[in-house]
């Protein structure tokens, strides 16, 4: 989450020349609030915000600042299953990482086309194995990004959103200005280093963005710290150093109640990732693989095909032993295997995915090359 808040930053300033301000902020515009679906979910924490505003007003109080902290809350738990889904999909994927590393290892520096469509079928076997989806890694985040998107527009045009404001803004201004008002700065000005305490919000936002980055790549499946080497990790800690200063930035752009904003949601975001982690030690990997397995086969059951289990092992057994075709596209052969196991060993694998490979697949597209290829050689 904390890679598409930056993703937003981004996007958010570049559209900072084109958007229209003046002292009203309800001539503050948004260019991605006008997007299909952003649109239409903006509309939607209007309404979330419209709530606060009126819950508030009975009690009589009236502080922007209030009302981003319960509006921050309210739409944090609404993202928290989603928080946990892509948590759960990362330790599958951190599970599986030793095997995809191998992999690649495995067919590393090997561009012919049996192998990279070995490798394919490989890492799908792998996939299967698990009853991880293609999809499931970017699943979440993908789901995720229009939400975040829809949330700032909301907070930056909070007149936009809840006409009462707006109706303040025009009739009572001094009313207003004391809702911006918070320890005794204006939430409207942009933070200055001339006013000390202001400065607290960029750096409080890029502090608590480190945190919770630290804490969601703080432990792997096994219990201990991520391998350098591994893409995941290095991206990740990449992402928890470069992330929190494109927050502080973001944050001196902008009036102090969207930095504000940021703030609030960083804390609640590292409260939720330490309750995620205590949630997450009690949830194994056998688990997750099993309930995966059995959500893709009630899938595969309706469209008659074999459960994933019973043919990922197969797969796997299979793939093995067929790396020898793969090795004899790129003129290696199999040590320690004679010709005659090797020659068993492929006909079993080639009758297997016969059997097995549907129209158009992978699979199909390598059945074709190796059929091709026995041709070939058999002519020679």
């Amino acid at each position: 989450m904390n890679f598409l808040s930056s993703l937003f930053a981004t996007a958010m300033s570049t559209e900072s020349a084109a958007e229209t301000t003046t002292t009203s902020t309800a001539t503050r515009t948004i260019g991605m609030a006008n997007w299909p679906v952003i649109k239409q979910l903006a509309v939607l924490f209007g309404f979330i915000m419209q709530g606060i505003f009126l819950f508030l007003a009975k009690m009589n109080i009236y502080s922007v600042a209030v009302y981003i902290v319960l509006f921050t809350v309210i739409t944090r738990l609404l993202l928290f299953p989603l928080q946990i889904m892509q948590q759960k999909t990362m330790k599958l994927q951190n599970y599986i990482q030793p095997e995809l590393t191998a992999l690649q290892k495995k067919y590393a520096g090997r561009r012919d086309q049996a192998s990279m469509l070995a490798m394919q079928e490989e890492q799908r076997a792998i996939n299967e194995k698990y009853g991880i989806s293609t999809l499931s890694g970017c699943l979440t985040s993908l789901i995720q990004l229009p939400i975040l998107f829809a949330l700032y527009p909301v907070i930056y045009n909070l007149s936009g959103y809840v006409p009462q404001i707006a109706e303040i803004e025009a009739s009572n201004p001094e009313l207003f200005s004391r809702m911006y008002q918070f320890v005794g700065l204006s939430l409207l000005d942009n933070p200055t280093f001339r006013k000390p305490l202001s400065v607290l919000i960029p750096v409080l936002a890029g502090v608590f963005q480190f945190l919770s980055t630290k804490l969601m790549m703080a432990r792997n499946d096994n219990g201990n710290k991520a391998k350098k080497g591994d893409d995941i990790a290095s991206s990740m800690n990449s992402m928890m150093y470069t992330m929190p200063l494109v927050s502080v930035v973001f944050c001196f752009s902008f009036p102090m109640f969207i930095g504000f904003y940021w703030v609030i949601q960083s804390v609640v975001m590292v409260i939720q990732q330490v309750i995620i982690n205590q949630f997450m030690k009690n949830v194994t990997v056998e688990e997750l693989i099993q309930k995966n397995l059995e959500k893709q086969n009630k899938k595969r059951a309706k469209q008659g095909l074999p459960p994933l289990n019973d043919k990922a092992k197969m797969n796997t057994r299979t793939i093995n032993s067929s790396a020898t075709v793969a090795n004899n596209y790129s003129g290696k052969s199999s040590s320690g295997m004679s010709a005659e196991e090797r020659d068993r060993k492929v006909k079993e694998s080639t009758e297997y995915y016969g059997r097995q490979a549907a129209a158009g697949s992978i699979t199909a597209k390598a059945n074709m090359v190796r059929a091709y290829d026995e041709k070939k050689n058999k002519k020679k």
